[in-house]
């Protein structure tokens, strides 16, 4: 699920009931529950943890928008 709220940083906030590595483009850029700041565009990601089903997303991040993506 996604949900977009304006502002001023430009990234996602992935909420998660658990702590998960997230990756994009096969780089580890942090984990559930923080803000992280990218480049407006098409973004794949994907949530990692051990013993858990590795999930992923393609989001459309637009300037100055944080995108939201509930990973439950």
């Amino acid at each position: 699920m996604e949900e977009t709220t304006t502002g001023r940083d430009t990234g996602m906030f992935v909420d998660c009931n658990v702590t998960a590595d997230i990756y994009m483009d096969n780089t580890r850029i942090g984990t559930t529950g923080e803000l992280i700041t990218t480049t407006p565009g098409t973004k794949t990601i994907m949530l990692t943890r051990d013993g858990y089903k590795t999930k992923s997303w393609t989001l459309q991040i637009t300037s100055g928008c944080i995108i939201i993506v509930t990973g439950k």
